[in-house]
């Protein structure tokens, strides 16, 4: 039997690993409640460890235009 080999990583994995470590955090959370500043989708949450935090949905880091979140569509 061939030893499984693993395909080379791709070169921004540091990127996605980033961006797993900070997404996971939602894992477990409560939305408690939604807001529009004027600019931006804005959700109040409740981390899994009890911790309250505000998530902006911006369309990049630098906060350039609000972000969509696909799948919530009727």
């Amino acid at each position: 039997m061939m030893a499984k080999r693993t395909p080379p990583r791709p070169e921004n994995d540091g990127a996605a690993d980033f961006l797993a470590r900070m997404y996971r955090r939602l894992v477990g959370a409560t939305v408690l409640e939604f807001r529009w500043d004027g600019e931006f989708p804005v959700f109040t949450v409740r981390l899994a460890n009890g911790q309250r935090r505000e998530i902006g949905i911006h369309q990049d880091p630098e906060g350039n235009g609000p972000g969509f979140i696909a799948g919530l569509e009727d």
